[in-house]
């Protein structure tokens, strides 16, 4: 007689039952992980903005005043910036973001582009970088323009310029309190306080030293935004997060105005339409980032207010109220949600 010994070991139904658990356990676990990563992400990129608007403030606090959002050829007494030199607003701060060694080398004798500044330009600062952008090179093409040739590095903090004229025409937003269609409340050069925002741009020559004020945010700095994101630049992104291949500026160069450091980082909404290939639109947030409101957090972005504060700001919000946000002397008063 043979006998049979039984060998212990699972049969091929339990080793695909096993299977198909273990593939129900990973599909529950993935997205509460992916969650956990991206809360982590959001986290450091609001303290990312609270660094920057501390060094605001400090910088503030030495100087009694902010800093334009760029400086245009006319020059800038007020810093010592000669007429026909150039400069972006982000590197008035740098000694208060732990940065002095990278200040010092700069030179605002020389425009920003100038071969000289360009150890600066190209300087990596992770405090201007969302971890939850996927575009991890952010160095930017090789520009040629205006008789300079150079790269910059990308940064996803931009701060405000204001609204434009032509979306309150086009009835997205409101006009602001005293204006109208027939009284835009704009002088000569087409811009107005009640349009502007506290970074906007020294251009003309009897505007040479009229930066902004504390005192001068009569929105109060609680309601006015100082830097909101415009992430994942130089590369051109649009709706839903997806790369796209066209670079809406022209040419091959990238976006243009994406280095932390460049004269072009301040913008103005202008919006986009909502597939994000074309400007001006009526989408405000997430569906372009060609100087526009954009994040790859869902659902929303980061924003930095004059008070120091930050709060993610749904991209389901009014572009009525997006645009009271960004201006600091138009009167408008809206709550924040978180």
């Amino acid at each position: 007689m043979k006998v049979r010994f039984s060998r212990p070991g699972f049969t091929l139904v339990e080793l695909l039952v096993v299977i198909a658990i273990i593939g129900i356990l990973v599909g529950l676990l993935l997205p509460a992980v992916q969650a956990a990563r991206e809360a982590a992400r959001r986290m450091q990129c609001v303290n990312n903005n609270k660094q920057i608007g501390l060094a605001i403030h400090n910088f503030v606090d030495a100087f009694k005043w902010i800093p334009p959002g760029g400086i245009d050829a006319v020059g800038f007494p007020k810093w010592n910036v000669p007429a026909g030199v150039t400069h972006g607003t982000a590197t008035f701060w740098l000694p208060y973001l732990e940065q002095s060694a990278l200040y010092n080398q700069y030179r605002w004798d020389k425009d920003w582009r100038d071969p000289v500044n360009q150890p600066v330009v190209k300087a990596k600062l992770s405090v201007y970088e969302c971890p939850s952008s996927p575009n991890s090179d952010r160095l930017g093409p090789m520009k040629t323009a205006n008789g300079f040739t150079w790269q910059e590095y990308a940064g996803d903090y931009a701060p405000q310029s204001g609204n434009r004229i032509s979306r309150a025409q086009a009835g997205l937003i409101d006009w602001p309190a005293g204006t109208s269609p027939s009284n835009p409340g704009v002088d000569s050069a087409g811009s107005g306080s009640v349009w502007r925002g506290v970074f906007d741009t020294i251009s003309v020559a009897t505007k040479l030293d009229n930066v902004a004020r504390f005192a001068s945010v009569t929105d109060g700095l609680s309601n006015t935004a100082f830097i909101t994101e415009d992430a994942g630049r130089s590369k051109f992104y649009v709706t839903g997060g997806k790369l796209h291949p066209t670079n809406p500026n022209g040419g091959t160069n990238g976006l243009d105005g994406a280095g932390w450091a460049s004269r072009g980082m301040n913008y103005g909404m202008d919006g986009a339409t909502l597939n994000g290939l074309s400007q001006p639109g009526p989408c405000f947030m997430n569906c372009s980032n060609a100087d526009e409101n954009y994040s790859f957090h869902t659902g929303g972005g980061i924003w930095l207010f004059g008070d120091g504060s930050v709060h993610f700001i749904s991209q389901s919000t009014s572009p009525r109220i997006l645009a009271a946000m960004v201006t600091h002397q138009d009167g408008s008063i809206f709550a924040l949600g978180n």
